[in-house]
């Protein structure tokens, strides 16, 4: 289900307003037995704790965690009045449990 942040920018004369999808962030019920298995570290999938085989994918996140679509930016996050938590590396599988527009594809992004 989505959540709606709605946010104003006054530009100029004009009022510009922004509205915000928002997802809570998913993590699976074997997240924990796969830290237990495979360890923590920067290149472990947020989502299931298994380990990436690379970092194509991720999403944006806010405070709570919670996904925004992934056009939105820091600063337009910083303008809604909430606080970005940087992007989350999810796996293959992973990323599918989220709508396209939360998909940041990361091979774009170099």
């Amino acid at each position: 289900m989505y959540h709606y942040l709605c946010y104003r920018k006054h530009i100029n004369t004009h009022t510009k307003i922004t509205i915000m999808k928002e997802l809570d962030f998913i993590q699976t019920a074997s997240f924990d037995r796969n830290i237990n298995k495979y360890g923590w570290n920067d290149n472990t999938c947020e989502c299931c704790g298994k380990p990436l085989e690379n970092k194509d994918w991720a999403v944006n996140t806010i405070e709570g965690p919670t996904v925004v679509e992934a056009h939105i930016t820091e600063e337009q996050m910083e303008e809604a009045g909430v606080y970005p938590q940087g992007i989350f590396y999810l796996g293959s599988s992973c990323i599918k449990k989220y709508p396209k527009a939360f998909r940041k594809d990361m091979r774009k992004e170099k």
